[in-house]
């Protein structure tokens, strides 16, 4: 039993799936679905990258430093949901760099790709949560134009990212109560028979 993987949403494979079910499609081997699951995976990741250094006003090189990480890389060449949590954290922090410097207030496209990021960062790795409140700290006239439309983009990002967050947790909480289990010391997990079963 290996019930951990079953924690992720599905939101943290989208890119390798496709990638996947397009090589179902056209009757390649078996094998190569996992390596076109990972240049779709590495594809997301270089794409959402470099949006992020495009939207970013100052500070390109250091995006382009956190992406070439050899941790970045390696996570973008695989089939690891870290790629697309990596990406989009640097798109919301292009976003927020970009409320802070702009004098142009966020327009709804740019709301609604925030919104998306930050809930896809929120359903792939919870421990990531708390950046839905990054945008609060923002200034009010600069970055949204009126106090109005501050109060209701903040509100509308953490309800969203707080809804779907809490949804996806209720929905594997009995499965997450099992994993804390088996992931503890002494617990009875054969990795050789994991491999055998995935094979």
């Amino acid at each position: 039993y290996f019930e951990s993987s079953s924690i992720y949403s599905p939101v943290s494979y989208l890119p390798q799936a496709l990638g996947i079910i397009m090589a179902k499609t056209v009757h390649l081997p078996l094998l190569s679905y996992i390596y076109i699951g990972r240049i779709f995976n590495a594809l997301f990741f270089i794409s959402v990258v470099y949006f992020a250094i495009k939207i970013i006003p100052r500070g390109k090189w250091v995006i382009l430093a956190v992406a070439l990480l050899p941790t970045s890389i390696t996570a973008a060449a695989s089939l690891s949901p870290d790629a697309i949590v990596i990406s989009l954290v640097l798109l919301v922090v292009a976003y927020y760099i970009k409320g802070f410097i702009s004098k142009t207030p966020f327009s709804y496209k740019e709301i609604v790709i925030i919104t998306l990021s930050l809930t896809a960062i929120s359903l792939t790795k919870q421990a990531y949560f708390p950046l839905i409140f990054l945008f609060i700290f923002l200034p009010m006239m600069n970055s949204f134009g009126s106090r109005k439309r501050y109060m209701l983009t903040n509100l509308l990002f953490v309800l969203v990212g707080l809804s779907v967050t809490l949804i996806w947790y209720l929905l594997v909480s009995d499965v997450a109560k099992n994993v804390s289990v088996s992931l503890r010391p002494g617990a009875n997990i054969n990795s050789a028979e994991q491999l055998r079963f995935i094979i």
